[in-house]
């Protein structure tokens, strides 16, 4: 592998003072901190060689035997000190594809490359990700280490989509990799496969705790998981019906019990309950779903949670709700 070097990690000069290196490196530890990307692995990494590249460099003793072994290193043919190696890979799972589909996108370079950008994902629904990687590959016949990034986004709208190039920088050179585009085409309503999706899909957010660990850093985050489930101007319809009378028939009970001097406690009390009950009935007379039935049916939904995802504190009032309905036979 090509050899860390510290003064490229810190963004200084080797003539660089002590109080230059202190500088940079804060400058550095802010921009790389996984406090600040919420714990995301890629961040974790850069952060920990800014601070190895500060442990060495701000020592004098350890800076001047570094400063040693590199010129030695230069000047001899030792295999772990390899030429730069110059890529980046950004490849995607499928190029035609319908609304709210899932799409793998990859980004692969060398892992002594710095300063990753990619496009925004303003066109794009945030399914999973960055899920990171290092590996061990082979370029032109030497071993070295890869970074991979993964991503698994969901396209918002139809049409054509194009995702910029994303950019490292290896060796003070960035490297760009080209755009890709996608041909998006409308999808199909999830409850009436012969109607197509209307407008904004219902969303479940999921999340899994696990732990990530380095040599000089442990921390616990939650993993989070989209749920994009695409439904149909009927069902949107007949919601809005339902959410109507469910309002109207709770202000009617209201107001009759204001007029019979019922305690605004208790008013308050029975209201949602009324609410509730309502919706729960017009469902049954229209024959039509809740929302909370069809994420919570949702296999994709079903298989996340089996692998020990669990629904985020955003979605705990659909579940409370789903839940009593199941428990009451009423979905």
């Amino acid at each position: 592998m090509a050899r860390l070097n510290y003064y490229i990690i810190l963004g200084i000069k080797e003539s660089a003072s002590q109080a230059e290196i202190k500088k940079a490196f804060h400058i550095m530890a802010r921009k790389y901190h996984p406090d600040v990307h919420g714990g995301d692995e890629y961040f974790m990494e850069k952060f920990k060689e800014v601070n190895q590249a500060y442990q060495i460099l701000s020592d004098p003793i350890k800076r001047s035997k570094y400063d040693s072994e590199s010129l030695v290193s230069n000047n001899t043919n030792n295999q772990s000190d390899l030429p730069y190696v110059y890529y980046l890979n950004f490849t995607a799972s499928k190029i035609l594809i319908r609304q709210f589909e899932e799409v793998t996108f990859e980004f692969s370079f060398p892992s002594e490359a710095r300063f990753f950008k990619r496009d925004k994902l303003i066109d794009w629904y945030l399914i999973e990700g960055p899920l990171i990687q290092h590996e061990n590959v082979f370029i032109d016949g030497i071993e070295r280490k890869e970074t991979r990034i993964k991503y698994v986004l969901a396209p918002v709208n139809v049409g054509l989509l194009i995702f910029q190039g994303p950019s490292v920088t290896i060796n003070n050179k960035k490297v760009n990799a080209s755009p890709l585009s996608f041909n998006v085409e409308p999808q199909s309503c999830s409850i009436n496969k012969f109607e197509l999706s209307n407008g904004t899909p219902l969303i479940i957010e999921l999340i899994k705790a696990e732990i990530i660990k380095t040599n000089s850093y442990s921390k616990t985050r939650n993993k989070k998981r989209l749920i994009i489930i695409p439904v149909g101007s009927t069902f949107k319809r007949k919601q809005k019906q339902i959410d109507k009378v469910a309002k109207l028939i709770t202000v009617i009970v209201c107001i009759v019990m204001l007029i019979c001097n019922i305690s605004i406690i208790l008013l308050v009390l029975v209201a949602p309950l009324v609410y509730f009950l309502t919706t729960i009935v017009s469902r049954k007379i229209t024959k039509s779903k809740s929302k909370e039935s069809v994420l919570f049916a949702n296999e994709v939904f079903k298989q996340h949670i089996a692998n020990g995802y669990s629904i985020s504190r955003k979605n705990l009032i659909f579940l409370i709700s789903y839940t009593i309905r199941s428990i009451l036979k009423l979905n």
